[in-house]
């Protein structure tokens, strides 16, 4: 006789079908039963050669396929590998979903306790762990390859009950005969069967489930092979690794420096025992002007502080904007001084005086306007003027007058290269600009009037009033041709 439930010839026939536990009926006879299912087997239209069976198979799939369960086997084989346990994270506690169970019969229905092949991987640590969920195909394969067989009836039950189409259930048990049982049920089970409840941050004590993401599936495996599946139990993390989260700059002070432009950053650290250990630096902390933004960074390895030093960094870095620097002092171009002149003397009673000799007529002759020697004087250098004399120079500046009147060709003719580069700037340094030309800042610094009082770069971008460019250019063109297209002193 034949099972009503599950379909097997039944050659001694029981109270219940040894396959799956189905009551048998004691009134109906071994010999009527197999006549009915010979009968109903003759009078079912079927394909009566392999080619035509793959030909009808063809015919129907497009119409069927649609209602097909996902995550059935693909028309492609592939070779299943074991599943790796996961990239180690420090700390990390590995544990087995359950541990326990075995292949057993319960209610008369072959069971496979899923909790023997999936592990759980935690990572991370307490109130940031990670959860991984892997299935050990490898395994699975070793505990059923010589258990786990297609119950044809079975499957095609399943698949009428499903969608109440013959030509479903011919597809269904034609794609599960199409491949090795073991390579379906692994492909099935390791490829996104299961969805934890929630797989990041995890904290000790905190339960996690597992649901299966189709139950159409795993109601088609289990009618397919026989076997009843029982489902991942609920676990309890635990064994997650307690550290310090510790904000690095909660209390890090940045201070700048300087004035608008040329400002410089300066880090202070917090107080306390974990900063110890940190090293901060600020990228392209020079020249900053308010507005700007700088990133401070941690320099340590934060890995490492987690791996020695149980210590967690929840940030390794910061934007800071810069503020606060003072705006320069603008230097106010001073009033050049008039050349001071030589007070009236109110002329003294004539003496009578004696003719003097011719020789001693000739060394009391008027020598103004005449060359006179240069010998003193931070201003009368003797390398500033050609053949080392000069005609009516204030002792205090080369030329006095330079600041407030367009000079001439006629006014720098005396002066040489050198004299020239130093006329030039003296205009500059009774102005208050510094020198970062070594030779140009002894000098100066040599004289009584000179006073730094503006960076040469802020007094750069400022500009030069008109007349003070105009004869700037007059005497950097003659200073050129003199030296042959180049500064004398740079």
């Amino acid at each position: 006789m034949f099972c009503p439930n599950c379909g097997i010839e039944i050659k001694n026939p029981e109270a219940f079908c040894p396959n799956c536990g189905t009551r048998l009926p004691q009134d109906i006879s071994v010999t009527n039963d197999v006549q009915e299912k010979q009968e109903k087997s003759a009078t079912r239209k079927m394909p009566q050669e392999k080619v035509q069976l793959k030909a009808h198979r063809e015919q129907c799939t497009e119409e069927v396929n649609e209602k097909a369960p996902q995550n059935l086997p693909k028309t492609v084989q592939k070779k299943y590998k074991k599943s790796g346990a996961g990239k180690v994270i420090i700390p990390i506690a590995v544990v087995a979903v359950a541990v326990g169970g075995y292949f057993f019969v319960y209610q008369n229905k072959n069971v496979i306790d899923l909790n023997r092949f999936y592990t759980l991987t935690l990572s991370g640590y307490d109130g940031n762990g990670s959860a991984e969920l892997t299935f050990d195909s490898e395994k699975f394969e070793q505990e059923y390859k010589d258990k786990l067989t297609l119950n044809e009836a079975s499957a095609r039950k399943w698949a009428e009950e499903q969608q109440q189409d013959a030509d479903y259930a011919d597809m269904i048990v034609e794609t599960f005969q199409d491949y090795d049982p073991i390579e379906t049920m692994c492909d099935a089970l390791e490829n996104n069967f299961y969805t934890i409840s929630q797989s990041e941050e995890l904290k000790n004590g905190q339960t996690v489930t597992f649901e299966c993401n189709s139950q159409e599936l795993e109601d088609a495996l289990e009618a397919a092979f026989g076997y009843e599946f029982k489902d991942l139990k609920d676990y309890k993390v635990e064994g997650l690794k307690e550290v310090t989260e510790y904000d690095p700059f909660e209390n890090l002070k940045v201070t700048f420096k300087g004035v608008n432009g040329e400002g410089t950053a300066e880090v202070e650290k917090p107080d306390d025992k974990i900063s110890d250990h940190l090293k901060f630096y600020v990228y392209d902390d020079r020249d900053l002007s308010n507005g700007d933004v700088v990133v401070v960074w941690l320099a340590n390895v934060v890995e490492d502080l987690q791996e020695k030093d149980d210590i967690i960094v929840t940030r390794t870095h910061e934007e800071v904007e810069v503020s606060g620097l003072a705006e320069p002092t603008p230097t106010p171009i001073p009033s050049p001084s008039p050349t001071p002149t030589a007070a009236p003397v109110a002329s003294p009673t004539p003496m009578p005086t004696a003719t003097p000799a011719p020789a001693e007529a000739a060394t009391q002759a008027d020598t103004s306007g005449t060359a006179v020697n240069v010998e003193s004087g931070p201003a009368l250098r003797s390398d500033f003027y050609k053949d080392g004399q000069i005609t009516g120079t204030d002792p205090e500046y080369i030329i006095p007058d330079s600041l407030n009147r367009e000079l001439t060709y006629s006014d720098i003719a005396n002066l040489s290269a050198r004299g020239l580069s130093f006329a030039r700037n003296e205009m500059m340094a009774r102005m208050g600009r510094g020198f970062k030309n070594q030779e140009l800042a002894d000098y100066f610094k040599s004289t009584s009037w000179y006073q730094e009082t503006v960076s040469p770069e802020v007094f750069d971008a400022q500009g030069l009033p008109s007349i003070v460019e105009a004869n700037a250019s007059l005497m950097m063109d003659e200073e050129l041709r003199l030296n042959g297209g180049e500064l004398a002193i740079k």
